[in-house]
């Protein structure tokens, strides 16, 4: 059977990070998920152990066709999200694999059933983990089995090689999907927000990393670790669903799914100027409950939020352009997603909220602290408006124009200079965010 692999270059987040470091898939450690009840099993072994190298795959035995390892490295959490609890990170880990899978007949566990045949992913170490060493700098690696012949499909996620600079829990969860897909016979894509995608030059946002799902797309010739482009090998014409095939695979799932979540952010506000030492507050809803709220800055899981109220505080570093992306997750791995972009300033107004009052005489208006000043003439044309406290916007009105995405209320003129600070670096992070993406191929 040919052999994939998975390559992860270069990614654009906080600074430009060298290319060709990779990885590709990640599971989750020690908890069994069987919300699905289907009859296809992917298992994410996170324990490590030995594997034999054999002519075919064998997930049950532990036997694998593209080599060997006396003993497979266990999955360290903490490469890919440092400063996160080892058990919410596997947590978060599953369900992301999860999402992937949703519509199809698929249980994804990270422990091995007692009986009858599935398909695994190990994962842990790098790509000299095994013996023959897999090409240097790929992601993971497994066999493409067309048509999904053998249910017993084994393949390997390097972890070590994804710290959050490298792509972090998305694209971990993306190369588990990726790997995996290829046990069930999907091939490379050049659909990027395909979890299949792989190709020479990828073009892929941090938006899209936290989008993707198998859909239709034409096939990629790309082969990771430097090799020749491949042919198609399934007997598929362009363009390929991959979806239509995964559901030929495995069934479509017959148990239905609730409404998605429902989320907002309430703090903090949109393309702003914030401090580094920020509150963050968001309101999640669910029919079947929130299992729990997860905070990414750029592709770095910084914080997971199992109960209401879903409140933290970050430390985030000097950036001028910041991404949070804020997900709720339910008890069906349905996720509702959103999104805050800014600039980090160690010269910007503090945030504050009960938990973080101002420092007197300092008064908290709209979640930032405003110090007291003398109200200017009413005529002079440079009376700043502010929002009032809870208004949930964080630039000021002046001169009548709105400076942000503040909501005019009562007059302070304090707030005027945080205001037109705000209104530049908007306009020069709008500028950034739409120029900025990041390369996650995939081999």
């Amino acid at each position: 059977m040919p052999r994939r692999g998975c390559v992860l270059t270069s990614l654009l987040v906080a600074a430009a990070v060298s290319p060709g470091a990779g990885g590709c898939a990640q599971p989750v450690p020690g908890q069994i998920r069987l919300a699905l009840g289907g009859s296809n099993v992917l298992v994410l072994d996170l324990d490590g152990g030995p594997v034999v190298a054999g002519g075919s795959d064998d997930a049950v035995a532990s036997v694998s066709a593209l080599g060997a390892a006396l003993a497979y490295p266990a999955y360290a959490a903490g490469v890919g999200a440092p400063t996160v609890a080892a058990g919410q990170v596997a947590a978060v880990l599953v369900d992301r694999v999860r999402g992937f899978y949703l519509p199809f007949d698929l249980d994804v566990v990270t422990e091995r059933p007692a009986s009858g045949a599935y398909a695994a992913i190990l994962v842990g170490g790098k790509a000299e983990s095994l013996s023959p060493a897999a090409p240097s700098g790929i992601a993971g690696v497994a066999s493409l089995d067309c048509g999904d012949a053998n249910a017993r499909s084994l393949g390997f996620a390097f972890s070590d090689s994804l710290a959050p600079q490298f792509g972090g829990l998305p694209s971990l969860a993306a190369a588990i999907a990726h790997e995996a897909g290829h046990g069930y016979g999907l091939e490379h894509s050049s659909q990027r927000r395909d979890p299949m995608y792989s190709v020479a030059l990828p073009q892929q946002s941090v938006g899209d990393l936290f989008s993707l799902s198998f859909q239709s797309g034409d096939y990629s010739p790309f082969v990771a670790g430097g090799g020749a482009p491949q042919p198609e090998a399934c007997g598929h014409a362009s363009p390929i669903d991959n979806h239509a095939l995964l559901g030929l695979a495995l069934g479509l799932r017959t148990t239905p799914l609730s409404a998605p979540p429902v989320l907002a952010i309430d703090f903090p506000p949109e393309l702003a100027v914030l401090p580094p030492t920020l509150p963050v507050e968001v309101s999640a809803s669910d029919d079947v409950g929130i299992v729990r709220v997860e905070i990414y800055r750029d592709l770095e899981l910084v914080r997971v939020l199992d109960s209401p109220p879903y409140r933290t505080v970050l430390e985030l570093p000097i950036a001028a352009a910041t991404v949070l992306t804020i997900e709720a997750i339910d008890g069906d791995a349905q996720r509702a997603k959103l999104t805050r972009s800014f600039a980090v300033e160690a010269s910007a107004a503090s945030a504050c909220d009960e938990a973080m009052p101002c420092l007197a005489p300092g008064r908290c208006v709209a979640r930032f602290c405003v110090p007291p000043a003398p109200s200017l003439d009413a005529g002079s044309g440079d009376a700043a408006q502010a929002v009032e406290p809870g208004g949930g916007g964080g630039c000021a009105m002046a001169r009548g124009a709105e400076l942000g995405s503040a909501r005019p209320g009562s007059v302070q003129a304090g707030a005027a200079p945080f205001g037109l600070l705000c209104l530049v670096v908007a306009m020069s992070l709008r500028l950034r965010l739409r120029s900025r993406r990041t390369s996650l191929p995939r081999g």
